[in-house]
């Protein structure tokens, strides 16, 4: 039996930090790696909406907060329906599946019965729309979906950041990189990789969390066969 992966994708992943909302750069070095996984895996992913809207910038264009979590989980839908555009230009096989309605881009809601049928057809599955609820990150929609999809194993793909450190490494140069640690310890420190939501659930679940650099060469690869340098979070 294949194991069950679930990765996160953030949007500022999608851009790569560059002006544009995506990088096809960096897109197609992911679709490449997953070419590879295919065969033995089975593969969800979390997208992230950064590069488009973030919830949280609201203040920022003079909007209200609850205007701006909705826009951006509106941006994770407009991504997961760019990725799957990708997918299908490399015939890869893809479901696309949103916490809230959007026909024209998503053609299924995401409920257990449309995550079985698209793993029972051997599609790598693209969660989009988070929770569908304002305040929740996509952190806890990673949580949420990993339970739901009995992931075997979490990727979080970190933007330029190679794990979890003790403290902000591009901020403070004394930060020590911790190479594995439990759902309590990184909760007791405040280590914000993830929000406590979805730490909790993570921990609740007996989830196993790899936080690693997204941006690294053959980076998911490398995460899941324990190469290279990374941070396993688990109960």
């Amino acid at each position: 039996m294949r194991l069950k992966i679930l990765i996160k994708l953030s949007g500022a992943g999608m851009s790569a930090d560059s002006s544009e909302p995506f990088s096809n750069q960096f897109l197609e070095t992911v679709i490449a790696q997953l070419k590879q996984l295919v065969p033995n895996y089975q593969i969800g992913i979390v997208i992230g909406g950064g590069n488009i809207m973030r919830g949280k910038s609201c203040s920022d264009y003079n909007i209200t907060e609850i205007a701006g979590h909705h826009l951006g989980i509106m941006a994770t839908v407009i991504n997961g329906a760019f990725l799957k555009a990708k997918f299908d230009s490399h015939k890869l096989n893809s479901t696309l599946l949103s916490a809230v309605s959007c026909p024209s881009l998503a053609t299924h809601i995401v409920s257990q019965a449309t995550i079985d049928d698209a793993f029972k057809n051997h599609d790598i599955v693209i969660f989009a729309g988070g929770t569908g609820n304002p305040y929740f990150s996509t952190d806890t929609a990673v949580a949420l979906r990993a339970t739901q999809m009995q992931a075997d194993i979490i990727l979080i793909g970190k933007n330029g950041v190679d794990g979890v450190y003790t403290a902000d490494p591009k901020k403070d140069k004394h930060a020590k990189f911790l190479a594995s640690l439990t759902y309590a310890e990184a909760i007791k420190n405040d280590l914000q990789i993830m929000d406590i939501t979805a730490f909790t659930m993570c921990k609740e679940n007996n989830l196993k969390v790899i936080i690693f650099n997204i941006n690294a060469e053959h980076a998911i690869i490398k995460a899941l066969s324990k190469q290279g340098k990374y941070t396993l979070i688990e109960k």
